[in-house]
């Protein structure tokens, strides 16, 4: 094996929002709070002791001059301003060496003779592993012997790191769901049982954090990852400034809330909890109050053929609720269900098993409220009946194109104001419209950042991380589809999102994403023909776009449908709807073919041959670390000129 030629990873710092305010940074760090020992480190105090010798003052005699002490008041006066002034110089003093070991400990010295938290600025980053999806209940973890098996430069988290709002017994059997108090709760628009008492909940939240941390294969991966990792830390774990760097995003179980949104109220605690589980430094723009997790990181910064751009997005901290469409009939029949049977007498009231759920009423109270639990705008603007878009009248206003055409530059760029009462719009968002004219999942900001963050890429290779499926199945999140809350649900941001990375003139730009616990290569051609190009408007794309989804560490969601699955995969000609929806791909985006999945637990590589300049996209088995899905792009195939 020939030796790493020398390299830098650096961070990227994000553009103009990073420069406000790093409100609730250390301050708001969840886990500077358990105590000492918990996390297998300690926090060490260097008191300062200082001694110093004091001669009290007398008589001194000379031939010439006599000296005479000063009255008692006058040398107690004299000696309060000698002690006022050397508290004064140590009060300096003392700042001083703070303000120094503060910089040394979180600054980014571009200097190479200093390496900070075990930095290796010699490593020539290659093979970047990742994965989602790590375990509803913390126990064995044999997948982290896999992943170092391959030797990763790189591993960065696609979301559900830590599943911090689940209990930490299994609420799905009935006799736990029953009688445990952490299956019982008060059913509410966030929080409800059996599986979701803990949302929203930090405290549940942080014991989960500490579990996963203080998890031994976990932590042998931590070392693995990071050798000099040791308990003088004040990080308890390793992150970006590892020898081999651990990035990463969340998803929503991480951020304390199944399909999260905006509207989780300790948001900041969250977000700052889960930066803390990865190793984010304190003094990391990731901590702004005013921001969410996203950012850029840049590896191999300092060989221009040889970087490669890390796009960490953020798509819980500013994302719309759900759009209304997506479980308006859902809940509407489920209240509908739960009146029914409140109103029914004891002979007609129906079995059990055919009940309908009354811990989801709060959720769909909520949801019901239009504008508030869910997200009214896509309906407005898209409806095919009635949304204004598709209005004759509308086609003829000057604001048709950045309200209705995903796939323009303009659209999304200024707040646009719909008033429901006159079906008119405005470019005024006023009291309308604070944000955007359509449901959002990265909100304008971040849209913004990425755009001009990947437009501006000089990266041979650019991944795009997501923690949400951007390219599934257009037919999925229908009216009567009651978990899904992908990019599927949010069909003119996804639209938008495909069509930015489009015109952005960015080389090879790979999607990364995570969370359905199954896996896949699915690729975006600018065909024609292709059974999807109107769906994703893939003919704007300058090279294939490729998705690879590697989700399920540990867990699966296809072991109960183990004999169709296997049969599936077996016979060719068995297709039928009793396999799982979501393994099926009727618009044939499986870059290998309909039975190109991985069913069990499994990660995935990015191992980029330099020499060759080749890219080999893999899923990974968790149980042997074997390779189940690949394909391979040559990077000349996805290389755009420089604008």
């Amino acid at each position: 094996m020939s030796s790493p030629r020398h390299r830098r990873l650096h961070e990227e710092e994000m553009d103009e929002h990073d420069e406000e305010a790093r409100a609730g940074t250390s301050a708001a760090s969840a886990l500077n709070g358990p105590p000492e020992g918990r996390l297998g480190y300690s926090v060490h105090t260097h008191p300062h002791n200082h001694t110093h010798a004091h001669t009290e003052p007398g008589p001194h005699k000379s031939s010439t001059v006599i000296f005479t002490p000063p009255p008692i008041e006058q040398f107690a006066s004299c000696r309060r301003v000698h002690l006022l002034i050397f508290m004064t110089a140590f009060s300096i003093v003392t700042s001083f060496m703070t303000i120094f070991y503060v910089l040394v400990k979180f600054a980014r010295f571009e200097d190479s003779w200093l390496h900070l938290n075990g930095v290796d600025t010699s490593r020539l980053i290659s093979k970047i592993a990742f994965g989602s999806c790590l375990q509803y209940r913390v126990g064995p973890q044999p997948v982290w012997r896999s992943v170092m098996a391959i030797d990763p430069d790189t591993w960065i988290w696609t979301g559900d790191f830590v599943y911090m709002d689940q209990a930490f017994v299994d609420c799905h059997d009935p006799a736990m769901a029953s009688d445990s108090p952490e299956c019982v709760c008060e059913a509410g628009w966030i929080a409800f049982p059996s599986q979701q008492c803990h949302a929203g909940d930090l405290a549940k939240a942080h014991e989960r954090v500490i579990a996963q941390l203080q998890q031994p294969d976990y932590q042998q991966f931590l070392r693995f990852m990071c050798p000099k990792w040791n308990q003088s830390y004040d990080t308890p774990i390793p992150g970006p400034d590892c020898h081999r760097p651990i990035l990463g995003t969340y998803d929503d179980h991480d951020f304390m809330w199944n399909n999260g949104n905006r509207r989780l109220p300790n948001k900041l605690q969250a977000k700052n909890l889960f930066l803390d589980a990865v190793g984010e430094p304190a003094s990391s723009p990731r901590r702004n109050a005013a921001r969410g997790v996203e950012h850029l990181y840049v590896l191999n910064k300092d060989t221009a053929d040889k970087r490669v751009g890390v796009y960490l997005l953020d798509e819980r901290y500013y994302r719309d609720p759900l759009p209304c469409q997506t479980r308006r009939s859902y809940c509407q029949q489920l209240i509908e269900d739960l009146e029914a049977s409140n109103n029914s007498t004891n002979e007609t009231r129906r079995a059990p098993a055919a009940e309908p759920n009354q811990d989801l009423r709060g959720f769909c109270e909520d949801f019901l409220k239009e504008g508030v639990g869910c997200c009214l705008k896509d309906e407005q603007m898209f409806d095919a009946r009635n949304g204004w878009c598709n209005q004759a009248s509308s086609k003829q206003s000057p604001l048709y194109e950045e309200a209705c055409d995903p796939t323009s530059a303009l659209f999304g760029r200024r707040p646009l104001a719909y008033n429901a009462a006159t079906h008119t719009l405005t470019a005024d968002g006023g009291e309308y419209w604070p944000s955007s004219s359509f449901c959002e999942v990265l909100g304008p900001t971040q849209r913004s950042w990425l755009e001009t963050s990947l437009r501006q890429s000089d990266a041979a290779v650019n991944l795009v991380v997501s923690s949400s499926v951007v390219l599934f199945n257009p037919d999925a999140c229908g009216p009567q589809d009651g978990s899904y809350d992908n990019w599927e649900c949010y069909r003119p941001a996804q639209r938008q999102l495909l069509a930015s990375i489009a015109r952005s003139g960015a080389s090879c730009v790979v999607l990364l994403v995570g969370d359905f616990h199954w896996g896949d290569i699915k690729v975006l051609r600018p065909d024609t023909k292709a059974p999807y190009a109107k769906n994703y408007s893939s003919t704007l794309m300058p090279y294939p776009l490729y998705q690879v989804m590697a989700s399920g560490l540990t867990e699966d969601i296809v072991h109960d449908w183990r004999p169709l699955v296997d049969r599936a995969k077996a016979d060719p000609s068995f297709r039928t709807v009793e396999v799982p929806f979501e393994h099926n791909d009727p618009y044939k985006l499986r870059a290998h073919g309909d039975k190109g999945y991985v069913a069990e637990p499994h990660f995935g590589t990015v191992h980029i041959h330099w020499g060759k300049r080749k890219m080999r996209l893999q899923l990974r088995q968790s149980s042997d670390g074997e390779v189940a899905v690949q394909s391979e792009i040559h990077l000349s195939q996805c290389t755009l000129p420089r604008k």
